[in-house]
This record gives structure tokens, C-alpha cells and sequence, in this order.
């Protein structure tokens, strides 16, 4: 004989046999925890949230099955070496149109459309950075900032079969390619090798191997800068995402969330700087400054205070005043050419970190101690960010 159970949230009656609801109702555990028991016999794997029952199988369709590296639909994880450079760019430039129109932002696809004589914007020139990110920290930092409400364009995510991720991808991400180990192991252009496991031939080029998943961001766009919060953080001609990622992940700590990019650290801001901001960089705001020297001059008439830091200036970084006021930003350059001369001249106060003995510190280590240094005042009130609520 077979029994019917009625599940709350419109789950339909489904049967079970009696001998089966007899060893469930002498169990007690909560009646929650013995309806999931019972899907999960029957292939469900339900999920509760904010009163509503999501079922695995309501997502069989996000997930697609690769079998082929090359499957045009993962063209964008292939290592630079594989890439159909042509295939590449025409889905980089469809990915980011498709973010900013998501954000209400008119796209450069809708620009140059406009004239058919146009040529096209070189990819590292468009509003929005396409690139493919990685880490189970990320992936996990990634889902908490959307949950948030951050909007961060998410087209894909890349697991391996049995990878535990797959209930954080599906909520993720709209798609999500299910490939078998060893073809995974193929995509991750970004993994290191370790000495021991180095291919032969490789010892000159040495990486450390990383596990875990990889997923396809539209991340960060171009926001305007009035929409933007100060204190701001900008970027002048840091050429390296190591930095960059860790400019992002001091920045965010010290309650500093807007950023603006000069061009070469505007396509800096890809999945290594993500890995080395520990994710973070998916809580903050971004702006692309073309050129620079305009968005400088856009913040100062905002009431923005300049500062910028040299090693070769006079005044040692001090506490921004008046104190409270976060109308105020940092100006960082390169480890090798520094802030550039036209930046300087806009600079309001130009600064140094005092030093014993030495030449110079690493660009993210100096901008960290004058981040900290300026924002002593405010570092300690509690202010709302983004995904936390202390």
C-alpha cells in the first residue's frame, strides 16, 4: 500500500510506501528536516528560502553537460594560446553589452553602432571588463555580494562532476557547464605548478597549482562618479593586477569602496585581482577614467580634496580634515614612473610615508599605510557596508 504526503509551499502529494512513513514517524527530528529526508529519497533536493520550495530539478535546465574543450559555449575559458580570437572578441564584446544594458548603462556596442564607418573600441577600452575568475574563496565571496543585492553580471560557472559547489553555481549563475575532471583541469590557464608536479620542460616557468572552480564575470562597469561614494581610491598607470588586487583588498577594509581606474588599471581589474582582493572586489564600485585628468577634475569640483603620493614629497600623509568629512581621495601611480606630471599638478596635497632607511615601498604596501593614515579618524565609526551589518 502506498501513502500520500502533502507538502507545504504548492508541493504536489507524492507517495511513499507505508512501510517507509512508518520508520520516518518514529524518528524525531523537526517535520522540515523528515520532509527533506523524503525528497532527498526521491532525487529532490529542496531548498527553503523566504518561504519559497526551489526543487534541483526546477534547475536541470541551467546545467549543460561538456564533453568537448572545443565547444563553442566555454570559448571564453580557453588559455589565450587555444582562443579563435575572433570567436573571443565578438562574445567578450556581446558579454559586456549585455552587463551594462543589465545595469541601465548605454553599452560601446550601441555607440558604435551608431556609425557603421566606426571602428571598433579596442576590447580593453570598453566600460565593462569580461574576464574569467576563480577560487572557491571568490566563487563564495561572489555569492554573499549578490545576496547583498551587488550587481555583479554573472554568465556562467565551470564545475567539475561532483563538485560540492553546485547549489551556490546554480543560484549563481544562469548557466552552469558540468565537464569531467580531467577536461577542467584543461581550462585553468591561471593554475600555478607546484616544483614537484611541474611538466617537463616548464622548470623556467614554474606555477603553483590551484583547484577550484572558475567562473565567467561582466565585472566591474563603468559607473558614474556622481553615483559614487566618497573616499575614493584612484588608479594611475598600475600596470599590475597583483597590485591593483591588493590596493582593493586594503581599500575595502578601511570602509573605501570607490574606485577610479586610469586605462592601463581599468583591464587590470580581472580574475587575478579578484583572487588577490580575496573577493572583496566585488563589494565596491568602479569607475574607467578616459582620461583621467577629466574624472580628477569632475571629483574636485564635487568638493573632492586630491591628495597624491611620492616618495619624493616633503609632507608626511596625516589624518584627512576636517575630521568626519570622506570627501576625499588617493591618487597612487606605478611602482616604476609613479603619479604621473599631470596628475600631480591637479593634486590638492601631495604627500609621502616617512622611512628610516630604504629607497621605496611596494606601491600597495605605501598606499595602504596613507589609506589608513587618512581615513584614521572615520576607520573607527560604524558605517554601513555593503553585505555586512557591523
Amino acid at each position: 500500500m502506498k501513502l500520500g504526503l502533502a507538502l507545504p509551499y504548492g508541493g504536489v502529494a507524492m507517495p511513499f510506501h507505508r512501510g517507509f512513513c512508518k520508520a520516518v514517524v518514529s524518528d524525531r527530528r523537526p517535520l522540515s528536516t523528515l520532509a527533506s529526508v523524503l525528497l532527498a529519497r526521491l532525487g529532490y533536493n529542496q531548498v527553503f528560502k523566504r518561504g519559497l520550495c526551489l526543487s534541483r530539478r526546477s534547475h536541470s535546465d541551467k546545467i549543460v553537460h561538456i564533453t568537448d574543450r572545443a565547444d563553442p559555449r566555454i570559448a571564453l575559458y580557453l588559455r589565450r594560446d587555444q582562443r579563435d580570437c575572433s570567436v573571443y572578441d565578438r562574445q567578450v564584446r556581446a558579454l559586456a553589452e549585455a552587463a551594462l544594458k543589465s545595469q541601465g548603462f548605454k553599452s560601446a556596442m550601441q555607440e558604435e553602432a551608431s556609425s557603421a564607418k566606426e571602428k571598433l573600441k579596442p576590447l580593453s577600452k570598453l566600460d565593462c571588463v569580461v574576464d574569467v575568475h576563480y577560487s572557491q574563496t571568490c566563487f563564495e565571496q561572489l555569492h554573499q555580494a549578490l545576496a547583498a543585492g551587488q550587481k555583479v553580471y554573472v554568465d556562467s560557472v565551470m564545475l567539475a562532476h561532483g563538485d560540492e559547489s553546485m547549489e551556490m553555481a546554480l543560484e549563481v549563475a544562469p548557466v552552469v557547464y558540468l565537464l569531467p575532471p580531467d577536461l577542467v583541469g584543461e581550462f585553468r590557464q591561471d593554475v600555478p605548478w607546484s616544483l614537484e608536479d611541474a611538466p617537463q620542460g616548464t622548470a623556467g616557468r614554474l606555477f603553483r597549482r590551484f583547484e577550484g572552480c572558475r567562473f565567467l564575470v561582466a565585472f566591474p562597469c563603468s559607473s558614474p562618479l556622481a553615483q559614487m561614494k566618497p573616499p575614493f581610491v584612484i588608479l594611475d598607470g598600475l600596470n599590475s593586477a597583483s597590485n591593483v588586487g591588493q590596493v582593493l583588498r586594503t581599500a575595502y577594509h578601511l570602509g573605501i569602496t570607490s574606485v577610479v581606474a586610469a586605462p592601463g588599471a581599468w583591464s587590470c581589474l580581472n580574475g587575478r585581482a579578484s583572487r588577490v582582493s580575496m573577493g572583496w572586489f566585488y563589494r565596491m564600485s568602479f569607475h574607467a577614467a578616459r582620461p583621467l585628468a577629466a574624472a580628477i577634475q569632475e571629483l574636485k569640483e564635487l568638493g573632492v580634496c586630491i591628495y597624491g603620493a611620492e616618495n619624493q614629497f616633503s609632507d608626511p600623509v596625516a589624518p584627512h580634515e576636517p575630521l568626519g568629512d570622506h570627501r576625499w581621495a588617493l591618487v597612487v601611480g606605478s611602482e616604476f614612473k609613479g603619479v604621473s606630471q599631470e596628475i600631480l599638478e591637479m593634486c590638492d596635497k601631495k604627500i609621502c610615508v616617512p622611512q628610516q632607511q630604504g629607497q621605496s615601498l611596494n606601491v600597495a604596501h605605501a598606499c595602504s599605510i596613507c589609506l589608513y593614515e587618512l581615513s584614521k579618524h572615520n576607520v573607527m565609526e560604524k558605517t554601513h557596508v555593503i553585505g555586512h551589518d557591523n
